[in-house]
């Protein structure tokens, strides 16, 4: 069942993301917004939305000079749920971010579009470093 949940809402969330911000109808707003509820009420399943959105993407629609949905969508995940997620429980997650860019290009990717936010230093400087000093 949680794993039916974690992909409903990697969907929901993508299916916002695809918008312009502010420009979403409601109730895709709603629901595409449960994933930063989740980062702070359930920051497990958070994580497991979050890979489970970057997993929805190719490798060669991120690293393309051409604009694509894959990089828009994960821009967004990396500034609003991967951001929030670091900020409020980064000392519990930031390993496993580490081992998930080393893992998988396209997390990678995403951490480069992440800002501080809220991390302590100590998170930021990892974040960094697993992103190859490329951070916004």
């Amino acid at each position: 069942m949680r794993k039916i949940a974690t992909e409903q809402i990697a969907s929901d969330w993508i299916a916002y993301a695809r918008y312009d911000a502010n420009k979403a109808p409601d109730e895709v707003h709603e629901r595409g917004w449960l994933i930063y509820d989740t980062c702070h009420a359930q920051p497990v399943v958070a994580w497991e939305v979050i890979k489970a959105v970057v997993s929805r993407y190719s490798e060669g629609d991120l690293f393309t000079d051409r604009d694509t949905e894959a990089k828009r969508v994960l821009a967004n995940t990396a500034a609003v749920p991967l951001e929030s997620l670091l900020a409020e429980h980064g000392a519990d997650f930031i390993e496993s971010l580490e081992v998930e860019v080393r893992r998988d290009r396209r997390m990678f990717w995403t951490v480069g579009c992440v800002w501080r936010n809220g991390m302590t230093e100590e998170v930021w400087t990892r974040v960094q470093r697993a992103a190859g000093g490329t951070t916004l």
